[in-house]
C-alpha cells in the first residue's frame, strides 16, 4: 500500500509539472488579401503567429482520418489549422508575455506582415467540457450568429453546457481594459449559474421584469475604422467569484453606461490563480471586429 501511495503522488507531481505554464515564441508572415484592411491583416498575422508557437510547442490536434482540402505555407502547417484557431492545437495561449511586433515589406509584389510573439502558454486539459456558445448580431436566434459588427449594433451571446456548472463573460477592447459583461451590474454572485443542457441567451433584456439584465451594443471609436474586441467565456464545474473591478461613472461615445471593468493585467492575474487552483476551469476566447 505504501508503494503504491508513492506511485499515486509521484503521478500527481508529474502531471502537475506538465501542466505548467511555459513562455513560447512564434512567427508568422501574412500575405495581405485583396480588400482586406491592414488592421485586420496585422490582428490575423498576431493571431497565427500565437497559433503556430503552439503548435509547434504541444503539436496539432487534427484528426489523422480528417479530409481537408488546404495547401500548406512555409512552416508546413495548414490553413485549416489556422482557419479553426486554437481550437486544432493541443495547447492554449494564456497571455502575452511582451507586445507582439509588426513588420511590413513587399514579396514578388506582394505586401506581407510579420508578427513576432511571445507568451505564457500551457497544454490543453483533455477533460474539457464540450460547451457550445455562438456570438450574436442584433438579434438572438442562430441565424444571427457572427463575429463582424457595425458601430452601434447589440451583442448578444447564446450559450449550452452539458453540465451544470457557472459562467462569465469579459470583453477586452483595444485599451487593455477588461470590462465585465456576465455577471450583470445588479447581480450579486460572483458568476452566473447554468443548467445542464439548457440553451441560454445572455444579453437579452427582453421580458426581464427584473431589471437584472444588461443589455450591450459595441462601437468603434478608432480613427483606423476597424478594431477587435476579444471575448472571454469562462465556465467551471465549480463555483467561483469574478475579479475584483470597479464601476465608472464615465461613458461611451453614443453616451451609453459602461460596465464595470478593471486594468487587463489585472485581470489576468485573476485568471490564472483561478486556474491554477480550479482544474475544471476552462476558457473560450473569441475575435469581434467591430468597424465604423
Amino acid at each position: 500500500m505504501r508503494t503504491l501511495l508513492l506511485a499515486l503522488f509521484l503521478l500527481a507531481t508529474l502531471t502537475a509539472v506538465a501542466q505548467e505554464p511555459k513562455q513560447i515564441c512564434g512567427t508568422y508572415k501574412y500575405y495581405v488579401q485583396a480588400n482586406e484592411t491592414l488592421e485586420a491583416a496585422r490582428h490575423t498575422a498576431i493571431q497565427r503567429a500565437r497559433i503556430s508557437a503552439l503548435a509547434r510547442e504541444f503539436g496539432e490536434s487534427l484528426s489523422q482520418t480528417q479530409t481537408i482540402t488546404t495547401k500548406e505555407d512555409g512552416s508546413g502547417y495548414t490553413d485549416a489549422l489556422y482557419t479553426s484557431g486554437e481550437d486544432y492545437v493541443n495547447g492554449e495561449w494564456l497571455n502575452d508575455t511582451q507586445e507582439p511586433t509588426i513588420e511590413q515589406g513587399f514579396e514578388n509584389g506582394a505586401l506581407y506582415i510579420l508578427a513576432s510573439v511571445c507568451g505564457m502558454a500551457k497544454a490543453k486539459n483533455a477533460a474539457k467540457t464540450d460547451l457550445k456558445y455562438h456570438v450574436l448580431r442584433n438579434g438572438t436566434g442562430l441565424q444571427f450568429e457572427s463575429e463582424d459588427f457595425k458601430s452601434g449594433d447589440q451583442l448578444y451571446l447564446m450559450f449550452q453546457s452539458p453540465a451544470d456548472g457557472f459562467v462569465s463573460v469579459y470583453l477586452i477592447d483595444e485599451t487593455r481594459t477588461a470590462y465585465c459583461l456576465l455577471p450583470y451590474r445588479n447581480q450579486k454572485n460572483g458568476s452566473q449559474k447554468v443548467e445542464a443542457n439548457r440553451q441560454y441567451v445572455f444579453f437579452d433584456a427582453n421580458g426581464d421584469a427584473t431589471n437584472t439584465i444588461d443589455e450591450y451594443e459595441l462601437n468603434c471609436d478608432d480613427g483606423s475604422g476597424q478594431i477587435f474586441n476579444d471575448l472571454y467565456i469562462i465556465f467551471s464545474e465549480n463555483d467561483f467569484s469574478k475579479a475584483v473591478d470597479f464601476s465608472s461613472s464615465a461613458t461611451s461615445s453614443t453616451g451609453l453606461d459602461l460596465p464595470r471593468s478593471l486594468p487587463f493585467a489585472d485581470f489576468l492575474n485573476w485568471l490564472n490563480k483561478k486556474r491554477a487552483v480550479d482544474t475544471k476551469m476552462q476558457v473560450e476566447k473569441a475575435t469581434v471586429s467591430v468597424k465604423r
